[in-house]
């Protein structure tokens, strides 16, 4: 795999040819990444209403799995087209995202659950 500017070049196993992919603005995750944002500051704020330094850490931490988790997204999008052609490629494209986004969603709020103390995530809100 090769690059100029926003294309990425691939040997095409299926074809025996080159073939490319541009990745536009729209895949650098940012929209996924707006979207946990949003989730984590509106469960932050509705259970503690402040954030301390474990909240942000853990934001932090959220943005750096989200950054990672479009990473493995691309390299996957790639490598299939690499084994298995272009319309292989465009079905992952249009399915793996949210499937990593699922994956990484989980695992994040399983560490939530687990660094956030129970008494507080368990309290009423009234």
């Amino acid at each position: 795999v090769w690059s100029n500017g926003q294309i990425l070049y691939f040997e095409n196993l299926e074809t025996e040819t080159i073939s490319s992919v541009v990745v536009a603005s729209e895949c650098s995750g940012v929209h996924s990444t707006m979207i946990f944002i949003s989730a984590y500051i509106s469960f932050i704020l509705f259970r503690f209403n402040f954030f301390d330094k474990i909240h942000l850490s853990l934001l932090a931490l959220g943005i750096l799995m989200a950054y990672f988790a479009n990473l493995l997204r691309m390299f996957i999008i790639v490598l299939v087209g690499h084994y298995f052609g272009l319309d292989a490629l465009s079905w992952t494209h249009t399915n793996i995202g949210w499937i990593i986004f699922l994956i990484w969603i989980y695992i994040f709020w399983t560490i939530i659950d687990l660094v956030m103390p129970q008494s507080s995530l368990n309290s009423d809100s009234n």
